[in-house]
C-alpha cells in the first residue's frame, strides 16, 4: 500500500477500511464489465447469425430461380 495520509490511529483504521472498499468496488465493476460484454458480444453473435441466415437465404432463392 502507498503513504497513509491520515492522522493518528482512527486515520489507520479508515485508511485500511477505505482500501478494502475501493479493492471490493473494483471487483464488482470488473465483475459488471464482464456481464455486460458477454451480453454485447452475444447480441454481436446473434445479429451475425442472422445477417448470414439472411444472405444464403437470398442466395439460395437466386440459384433456385
Amino acid at each position: 500500500m502507498l503513504r497513509n495520509f491520515l492522522k493518528g490511529a482512527n486515520g489507520n483504521q479508515l485508511n485500511t477500511i477505505l482500501a478494502g472498499m475501493g479493492f471490493n468496488l473494483k471487483k464488482m465493476l470488473n465483475r459488471i464489465k464482464k456481464q455486460i460484454l458477454f451480453i454485447f458480444f452475444g447480441i454481436l453473435n446473434l445479429m451475425k447469425s442472422l445477417f448470414v441466415l439472411k444472405y444464403e437465404c437470398q442466395k439460395n432463392c437466386i440459384l433456385q430461380v
